[in-house]
């Protein structure tokens, strides 16, 4: 009888020895592993998520400097008129260009409100000369646009008048 008991009790504490190992085993995933692998999840996910966020980020940083030299081009395509002084001299330069002699004279009725501000232009020269003035004012890198022209002879020069309308910041 003893061998009986010795073996009913080897093979109890061998059942609870693994039920033991098996509840340790347990505990220690649901405690250990399972919180380990969910907050590893995350930070994968986190990880995912923040990748998104930086290629967003860059393409947006692109975009954004890709507008401002944009951005840039356009102010300057618009006349400021607290600084015309650019703006008169490429007048200037391409009546000398063009050889006729100008002068350039600012409406009075340069309006803040409408964004545009009136020049009266007039130029003596040759027929040639005041046709390449025209076309080459028509090409000045501003907005703007000949409103009026008037084509007359004058002491056997050939006088252009003509206003031109530019639009303003």
């Amino acid at each position: 009888m003893t061998e009986k008991q010795t073996l009913w009790r080897v093979l109890i504490g061998g059942l609870i020895g693994n039920l033991f190992l098996i509840g340790t085993g347990f505990s220690f995933y649901f405690f250990f592993i399972q919180p380990t692998f969910v907050s590893l999840a995350n930070a994968s996910r986190e990880l995912a998520l923040l990748e998104k966020r930086e290629t967003f980020l860059q393409a947006s940083e692109r975009e954004i400097k890709q507008r401002s030299n944009d951005l840039g081009t356009l102010n300057a395509a618009f006349l400021d008129l607290e600084n015309a002084v650019p703006f008169v001299t490429l007048l200037e330069a391409i009546a000398a260009r063009s050889g006729v002699t100008i002068s350039i004279q600012a409406n009075s009725t340069i309006d803040p409100a409408a964004k545009q501000a009136e020049f009266n232009i007039t130029a003596l020269g040759t027929l040639a000369q005041i046709m390449q003035f025209i076309k080459q004012a028509e090409l000045i890198p501003y907005f703007t646009d000949i409103t009026s022209l008037t084509i007359s002879t004058k002491n056997s020069q050939i006088q252009a008048t003509m206003l031109l309308t530019v639009l303003t910041l």
